[in-house]
């Protein structure tokens, strides 16, 4: 059976501040996925403080009281109730209060039951925010849920545009996972082509293919990173 998961037209969220450039996807992305060391659906409930820490070992951070409501990914707990954002990051940004947001974390550590982030410069999503975000939980289901069969992340509701393709057998990757390139511009853009070509064995990547897109920002900005990441994995299995 083949599963379909229609997203909205891909778009890039970037954060650039004159010490910070952040390109970050707003629609799903495989390669985020795999690389993020933790993928949680949280609530922020409110900011309780600023502080400024007079220690040299710590740094500036601001403190929210928080609800985990989903772990996708990684040994983060519902028991954790802070998060915490250094505020010297030259990334920092902060959430808003009452929303609910799709945090990929990779640069954070956990104290009693606070998690701190490190970089500001992650992948989020609001939940009130876009359409995107729906999308976005529809994905991480199916890879949280890693069902025996086909599927598909359509670009749009047409079917006809779609990017990524793969498949599970006995909760693992199995056979070719084919990722395409993103839209950057919330614009309607030709059909996109494959970028990356992974072939599966029990979970493992046992092949890795990359066709350069013709697009220079796409492939520098964003392709790029994918291609090392994958052959890297590639690398570690051999």
């Amino acid at each position: 059976m083949l599963k379909t998961l229609a997203l909205l037209p891909f778009l890039f969220v970037s954060i650039q501040t004159m010490a910070c450039s952040c390109y970050l996807p707003e629609n799903f992305d495989l390669y985020e996925y795999d690389n993020a060391n933790a993928i949680i659906e949280v609530m922020i409930i409110n900011k309780i403080e600023d502080k400024i820490i007079q220690d040299e070992l710590e740094d500036d951070y601001t403190t929210f009281k928080i609800k985990i409501t989903d772990v996708f990914k990684g040994d983060l707990s519902q028991d954790i109730k802070f998060l915490e954002i250094d505020k010297l990051d030259n990334c920092y940004w902060e959430p808003i209060e009452n929303e609910t947001y799709i945090f990929y974390l990779n640069f954070y550590s956990l104290k009693d039951i606070a998690v701190r982030i490190n970089n500001g410069c992650f992948k989020h999503l609001k939940k009130d925010s876009t359409e995107n975000f729906k999308f976005e939980l529809k994905a991480l289901h199916t890879l949280q849920k890693k069902q025996n069969s086909n599927f598909r992340i359509y670009v749009d509701m047409n079917q006809n545009d779609f990017l990524i393709s793969g498949k599970f057998r006995n909760q693992q990757r199995s056979g070719k996972w084919k990722i395409y390139e993103p839209n950057y511009q919330n614009i309607q853009v030709r059909k996109r082509n494959k970028v990356i070509v992974l072939k599966y064995k029990k979970g493992n990547i046992i092949k890795f293919e990359y066709i350069k897109p013709k697009d220079e920002f796409i492939a520098n900005a964003f392709t790029n990173r994918w291609r090392h990441y994958y052959k890297n994995q590639l690398r570690k299995n051999i």
